[in-house]
């Protein structure tokens, strides 16, 4: 029988406090009564297992560097999915965390146990991200594409703000005009369909111009309500469109809309791989 992985921890505590007595051990903290007994009797049948079975406390120090190595590795999502993947080198992973495994548990841990602590975390986190990634994946909605649409980027003004509200103006009577713009500190990107580059040439003629590029597409993914409470649903999304070699121009999001721009030669292949998301095998 295997004892208790936080008996052994508060053996060793009680080891690091060298309280060899249980008067000595009551003077780190304010215990009441009945928590003097239960510490009496916990210390007294740490300290006297422990010591009679010496042999237990490598099995149950195990125990705790798995769950360093878990902690250690659930802070990094995109380490979790290296890992369940297996594009990571288990033995050269454990030696990167192995100072910090060993600071947690304030003591020298093999290299050995690490790589196994690793070994067994790999299963669980394959689970974790699959079935948190497939409930959003499978929870999408429709994908609208949008085509003949263009990039104007402006170095921002203090009269740029005014030529917007101008342009907005003009969009709020056509419907089907696609419109969508990004404010950074120091320029303003704006994507519109093409059609009113007449417009946006008069309107912004006063306007400095860092960028522009057309014939764009854009392609809009309605994503599920759930999708604002699960982490790495975008970064699923964007690494198989970059598995593909396609390049995005652009990135626009609402709370429950991820829309991406791309050259048009691109949006075939591009509107094929985010519709193979909902059918794909986890």
């Amino acid at each position: 029988m295997l004892l208790h992985s936080n008996t052994i921890l508060f053996y060793h505590w009680c080891k690091a406090k060298k309280c060899n007595k249980l008067t000595e051990l009551l003077n780190f903290n304010n215990f009441g009564l009945k928590k003097i007994l239960l510490l009496k009797k916990a210390y007294t049948y740490t300290k006297n297992t422990v010591l009679s079975r010496p042999h237990l406390i490598n099995e149950n120090i195990m125990i705790t560097i798995s769950e360093s190595v878990n902690d250690i590795v659930s802070r990094k999502p995109f380490l979790e999915e290296a890992l369940a993947s297996g594009l990571i080198n288990l033995s050269s992973l454990a030696r990167e965390i192995h100072p910090e495994v060993s600071s947690r548990l304030e003591k020298e841990v093999k290299h050995g146990a690490i790589v196994m602590a690793l070994k067994r975390l790999k299963p669980n986190i394959n689970f974790q991200i699959n079935v948190r990634i497939k409930k959003v994946v499978e929870l999408m909605g429709d994908i609208t594409v949008r085509s003949n649409l263009a990039d104007y980027t402006y170095r921002n003004s203090d009269t740029l703000t005014s030529c917007q509200t101008e342009l907005l103006q003009i969009i709020s009577k056509r419907k089907e005009i696609f419109f969508a713009f990004s404010q950074g500190i120091y320029e303003t990107t704006i994507i519109l369909s093409d059609v009113i580059r007449e417009d946006i040439q008069r309107i912004f003629a006063d306007e400095h111009m860092t960028y522009k590029i057309s014939n764009l597409s854009s392609i809009t993914i309605k994503l599920p309500e759930e999708n604002a409470q699960v982490y790495g649903v975008y970064y699923h999304i964007l690494k198989k469109l970059a598995y593909e070699g396609i390049n995005i121009l652009e990135i626009v999001s609402t709370t429950h809309e991820f829309t991406v721009i791309v050259n048009d030669e691109d949006v075939d292949a591009a509107f094929s791989v985010l519709k193979r998301l909902k059918h794909e095998e986890f």
